[in-house]
This record gives structure tokens, C-alpha cells and sequence, in this order.
């Protein structure tokens, strides 16, 4: 009977740890979104000022007339540590949570800019507006993997491998991860919207990695 008692304890105390998880990741994507409107506005803003629209490399202030934030991209760091030391197998266990997101601007169905929201003291904040391009070309990749495979819903990611300086699109999909560049990769020999499994591509930038000097700020 203590064993049973026991067993139930414990199994209420998970219970209610994985409650207090679900409620904690909600908490955040509520501060995450309400940080993302605030830079959204901030953006238009800043867009009203004249010279501005140009600097962040959008055609004018009107582009973001009646815009609004599409579905976030968590974002992962690729650390050149943790590719160096991947022996194959999983690829999620290579990746780095970040708790940044990256929320695309949207207008009459196409993708105008980003905000990057992250969390700063606690509390999620927007630390990055713009990036027309790199917005448009995260845009096409996602958009090229939900048209070939059947992506897990939540299941498409921004990967950064800052120190090879090449970003990626990841997506899950019927338990595989594929990846594909941001930007064209010539080292790969890939273009935006190609895809690989995550496996294969990780391998190919193992080799890149072998002449990065880790000690030099990139």
C-alpha cells in the first residue's frame, strides 16, 4: 500500500511539473507574440522617417500598410563545437534551442521583413527589425518544404551556423529532419529551397568546418 502511495505521488509530482512546463512555454510564446506586435509597430515607425525604408532595404514605408506577423520560427544555433563533435544519428542533438523567434511581417501574401524577439532579463524583447532578404528567402525554403513533404505542424526552424556564416531552414517531417540553405551555399552546391537530410548536410559541413580557426571572431 506505502508502494502505491508512493508511485502515485510521484506520478502526480511529474504531472504536475509537465503542467507547470506547458503553462511556462505558453507564458512565453503569449510574450514572445506580444513582443513581436511591439516591433511591428516600432517598425512602422521607424519607416516614417525619411530614409529609413531604404536602410532596412524595403521599397517604402507603404510596404507594411496593413502587414501583419506571420507563424514565428524558433531558432536554433548550430554551435561549431557541437558539428565538429557529431558522430551522425540525431540531428536535434546537435542543434541549440536559443529561445529567440523570428516572426515574419506580412502583406497580400507575401513576406516583407522580419522581427527577431528574444529573451533579455526574463522577458522577451524584439532585438532585430528588417532583413527583407533574408525574410523573402527563409519565406521560399519553408514554403518549398511544405509543398514536397508533409511538415510536422510547429516543425520548421531558422538554424544559424554562425561561424561558417550560412544559415538554413529546418523541417520535420514523418520523424526525418531535412535542411536547407537560406542563402545559395556555392560550398554545397545548393540552392535555396534544396533540400537534404539533416544527417547528409551536417556531414558535408564537418569537412567545411576543418578550416575554421574557432579563436577567430567571425
Amino acid at each position: 500500500m506505502k508502494h502505491l502511495i508512493l508511485l502515485c505521488s510521484i506520478g502526480a509530482v511529474l504531472s504536475s511539473a509537465a503542467a507547470q512546463e506547458m503553462v511556462m512555454q505558453r507564458d512565453m510564446q503569449t510574450e514572445a507574440a506580444a513582443a513581436a506586435q511591439e516591433g511591428l509597430s516600432s517598425l512602422k515607425r521607424i519607416l516614417e522617417v525619411e530614409g529609413q525604408a531604404e536602410y532596412l532595404g524595403l521599397d517604402s514605408a507603404k510596404d507594411l500598410v496593413g502587414a501583419e506577423l506571420g507563424t514565428p520560427y524558433p531558432v536554433l544555433l548550430l554551435r561549431l563545437d557541437h558539428l565538429r563533435a557529431y558522430g551522425g544519428g540525431d540531428p536535434r542533438e546537435v542543434f541549440t534551442q536559443t529561445g529567440h523567434m523570428l516572426y515574419p511581417v506580412e502583406r497580400s501574401g507575401a513576406t516583407k521583413a522580419l522581427i527577431r524577439v528574444a529573451p533579455i532579463d526574463g522577458e522577451m524583447k524584439t532585438v532585430e527589425v528588417g532583413l527583407p532578404n533574408v525574410a523573402r528567402n527563409l519565406t521560399k525554403a519553408s514554403t518549398a518544404a511544405q509543398e514536397r513533404y508533409d511538415v510536422a505542424s510547429g516543425g520548421v526552424y531558422y538554424v544559424e551556423a554562425l561561424a561558417l556564416n550560412m544559415d538554413f531552414v529546418a523541417v520535420e517531417s514523418g520523424g526525418d529532419v531535412l535542411m536547407s540553405p537560406v542563402s545559395a551555399a556555392v560550398m554545397l552546391d545548393m540552392e535555396i529551397g534544396d533540400f537534404q537530410d539533416a544527417e547528409t548536410i551536417l556531414r558535408r559541413l564537418q569537412v567545411l568546418s576543418e578550416n575554421i580557426d574557432p579563436d577567430v571572431p567571425r
